[in-house]
């Protein structure tokens, strides 16, 4: 088991993981790609506003309840396997 004196001070660099961009929601929803997927068909359909960048956000979490609740499905705010269906994206494996 290591200790905590194995740790290299000289290999730190405090920049590297601040930047948790890339992380948001990712793993909550597969992958970025489907999250993509879902932000520029909402786009096409008038219900999302914002950049295709592949991070579920404020602005992809109320175009997924407004979509979601003019489609009678269960208004969440979340990609759900109901809403990628009614999308008609495929279901990612989690």
């Amino acid at each position: 088991m290591a200790s905590g004196g194995d740790y290299d001070y000289y290999d730190y660099s405090p920049y590297d993981y601040n930047d948790q961009s890339a992380y948001v929601d990712s793993d909550q929803y597969g992958n970025n790609t489907t999250v993509s997927a879902v932000q520029s068909e909402l786009a096409k359909l008038g219900y999302y506003h914002g950049s295709i960048d592949g991070v579920v956000g404020d602005e992809t979490q109320a175009a997924l309840a407004r979509y979601q609740e003019d489609h009678d499905l269960s208004v969440t705010g979340t990609l759900t396997a109901a809403t990628l269906q009614s999308l008609g994206l495929p279901r990612t494996a989690s």
